[in-house]
């Protein structure tokens, strides 16, 4: 497929899932800085016990049930701040991290973020492993100095890791959206393959005949 054609896919891919392609510039730089936000949460904060464990079963029970970015924000991936997250009352792993760092900084107690390929979390002292959230599935880890340290993970599953993704990104995309995105690739390829159909069909015709001459004589004038 030439270069223009993969654009106009890429371009029709993007406009699809990011009507509004603001969302995807902002996550980028928030997913490498985290927006923490101490103060937006100071206020709750104080309301909750200072044991980490429990604050960390609050969000995810109560304060932040789980969704993905498409039932949130209508797109496949967001990163959101604080304060969208406490609007919406609800987010997936990356929202959850963010919130809960933000109370345990509100509170004064060390946190940091860990990320595998298919999850955000926070650890803290006295984080107790789970099978999804431990070092040996993890690929990049915050340090006390606020730099992140990345490392190929001892454990992967590609397996689980792609039902993840397959769910979090492709099922959960509503159906409108979906048929649209189809239609438009369906579109395009049928266009690449008309313009190459057209351009064959003109080359044949301007291209001169070829006369077969027998061996031994001479082609006729």
């Amino acid at each position: 497929m030439p270069r223009r054609s993969c654009w106009l896919v890429l371009l029709w891919t993007l406009l699809v899932l990011y009507p509004n392609p603001q969302r995807v510039l902002v996550s980028v730089p928030r997913a490498w800085s985290p927006p923490v936000d101490a103060a937006a949460v100071r206020e709750l904060a104080a309301t909750l016990p200072d044991d980490p464990q429990a604050i960390e079963a609050f969000v995810n029970t109560t304060l932040v049930p789980y969704a993905v970015p498409w039932q949130t924000y209508g797109v496949p991936w967001y990163v959101p701040t604080v304060s969208e997250v406490l609007a919406q009352g609800q987010g997936d792993c990356q929202a959850r991290a963010i919130v809960f760092a933000s109370l345990l900084e509100a509170k004064g107690i060390p946190a940091t973020f860990v990320g595998s390929f298919d999850h955000l979390w926070v650890d803290y002292p006295g984080k107790q492993t789970t099978p999804i959230e431990n070092a040996s599935v993890a690929i990049v880890a915050q340090q006390p100095d606020g730099a992140y340290r990345f490392r190929w993970p001892e454990v992967i599953d590609w397996r689980a890791s792609w039902a993840i993704e397959r769910a979090y990104f492709w099922d959960a995309m509503p159906y409108e959206r979906l048929a649209l995105l189809l239609t438009g690739w369906l579109l395009l390829g049928l266009r690449y393959r008309l313009g190459e159909w057209g351009g064959k069909i003109l080359l044949s015709r301007r291209l001169p005949r070829t006369q077969i001459v027998p061996a031994g004589r001479k082609p006729s004038l």
